[in-house]
């Protein structure tokens, strides 16, 4: 990989990505069709530290969970399902 003097994460569909004013995009082109370089990383997709300044960045924010960024909504979501399915039409 080449040097780089900013953070630099891999994503789970291939590629690498770095943060642009809170925006990840794409600086190598992912393995996945659709995605250019330039293009916003989905939200969905888990990131992982690439080099040298992002696993710094991540060791000094521990709550920078980059694998899990939908976690609390997901976590939310299901405990409010047992609700929304006593409402759900059966016919």
């Amino acid at each position: 990989m080449m040097e780089r003097n900013y953070p630099v994460y891999s994503t789970q569909g291939g590629g690498l990505v770095r943060e642009v004013n809170g925006t990840f995009i794409f600086i190598e082109e992912p393995n996945c069709p659709g995605f250019c370089v330039g293009d916003e990383v989905p939200s969905e997709w888990d990131l992982q530290p690439a080099n040298e300044l992002a696993r710094e960045k991540e060791s000094k924010c521990p709550d920078f969970d980059l694998s899990v960024p939908w976690y609390e909504d997901t976590v939310h979501a299901l405990e409010r399902m047992p609700d929304q399915l006593a409402h759900w039409p059966t016919q």
